[in-house]
């Protein structure tokens, strides 16, 4: 085992599931299971080879994705509502629909009978 370079306490080797970290603004990314490196238990640094880091940045950027795909179709539902709601409501204000959801029946003109629009 060798010493931290931050703080000089023994670093020990991290490995298994549970290890998570924020990676370019998203907290909580898993850290993956098999990958091993090491851990200053006292002040947290954690030393890694660049394979490791490699390893690790394909890892949390490939969960940052999936993430950011996830969020795109909660948005898109949130807004495919949203627009729905808008449009009754604009259909309700404009005397195309009754509070109740049902169509309006108006008169065309004095001359023609009700037409439901």
């Amino acid at each position: 085992m060798s010493n931290c370079a931050e703080c000089g306490h023994v670093l020990r080797l991290s490995t298994g599931p549970g290890r998570t970290r924020a990676y370019r603004g998203m907290q909580g990314l898993a850290i993956p299971d098999s990958l091993e490196y090491e851990e200053c238990d006292h002040c947290g640094a954690r030393w890694m080879t660049d394979q490791q880091m490699d390893i690790m940045g394909d890892a949390l950027e490939a969960q940052r994705q999936e993430r950011l795909q996830l969020n795109k179709l909660i948005l898109a539902k949130r807004y495919s509502y949203a627009k729905a709601v808008q449009t009754k409501q604009s259909a309700v204000a404009s005397g195309v629909f009754s509070d109740n959801g049902r169509a309006r029946c108006r008169s065309a003109n004095a001359e023609t009978r009700d037409v439901c629009v």
